[in-house]
This record gives structure tokens, sequence and C-alpha cells, in this order.
């Protein structure tokens, strides 16, 4: 029972360290914008962002 507890908790903050993340790099994907690019653009870095927190790859 405890071991389930400990895999939902571990769960839960990863889950909210994904978050964290992910707002990160919208944020910072916004701060690198130029003008006149579309939010798909501004999204598709975020996740080139993301893929080079987690992964080390960009």
């Amino acid at each position: 029972m405890s071991e389930d507890i400990d895999e939902v908790e571990i769960e839960e903050e990863w889950d909210e360290t994904l978050i964290d993340v992910r707002r990160f790099a919208v944020e910072q994907a916004v701060l690198m914008r130029s003008p006149g690019e579309s939010l798909d653009q501004i999204f598709e870095r975020a996740s080139r962002i993301v893929e080079y927190i987690a992964y080390g790859r960009g």
C-alpha cells in the first residue's frame, strides 16, 4: 500500500515538474518571437525548448 502511495506522489510531482518546464518553455519562446510569427511557430519553438531540457537535443 505504501508503495502505491509513493508512486502516486512521484507521478504527481513529475506532472507538476512537466507543467513548470512547459510553462518556462512557452515563456522563453514568447520572449524569442519575431514580429509576424504565428502562435503555431511559437508553440513549435516551445516544444523544441522542452525537448532540449528533457533530452539535451534541440
